[in-house]
């Protein structure tokens, strides 16, 4: 039986939940009549419920303790959030060290369970590099309005939640972010060679 090689999805077209601007905001005057709501409403409701407990949390920390404890408790958060998803994903397929397709598949499958705000990242991956690029970010685009981003930090916690379980990983690369003003994000894992 011949093994083919894993294909990024590069498309958002089993992601529920794109709504309109308008629909974002009908949903959030809680104005909408409930046999009126749709599949889509509360799976995009679901993706930024997410977004909103942790930047509440964060918040709350902020002004409680200030901006570096908060940013601690992101990293911290993304730290465990990212140790439990990939230990997970290491035990089920029996190894400590992924290659860097399967890599790949993670990041893409990983992206698609996000919901709504992950449906425009993909991976790109060779021998040695997994590429992520995304046009929106969970932990940034969907952040309350006019709250700092605190997405360096999460995704910061991921990766090193990353590198220290999977013994495939020798480095990462950061080339744009959402969070740093650029108009996407692209950046990834560097991988052993096979």
């Amino acid at each position: 039986m011949k093994s083919e090689k894993y294909q990024s999805t590069k498309t958002n077209r089993f992601y529920p939940g794109r709504i309109s601007e308008e629909r974002i905001r009908q949903l959030e005057s809680y104005l909408i009549p409930i046999d009126e709501l749709t599949t889509d409403d509360i799976a995009f409701t679901l993706t930024r419920a997410r977004t909103a407990w942790i930047y509440a949390l964060l918040g709350y920390i902020e002004r409680k303790w200030g901006e570096k404890e908060a940013e601690e408790a992101a990293r911290t958060i993304g730290y465990y959030m990212g140790r439990a998803q990939m230990k997970r994903r290491l035990q089920a397929l029996g190894t400590d060290r992924q290659t860097a397709e399967q890599m790949a598949h993670y990041q893409d499958l990983n992206h698609a369970y996000g919901g709504v705000t992950s449906s425009d990242n993909y991976s790109e991956y060779d021998d040695e590099n997994v590429m992520i690029y995304r046009k929106s970010c969970a932990f940034h685009s969907l952040r309350p309005p006019g709250m700092k981003s605190y997405c360096r930090p999460i995704i910061e916690g991921y990766i090193t939640a990353y590198k220290e379980l999977d013994k495939g990983i020798v480095g990462f690369k950061d080339e744009a972010c959402l969070c740093k003003g650029d108009d996407h994000c692209y950046g990834g894992f560097i991988y052993k060679k096979p």
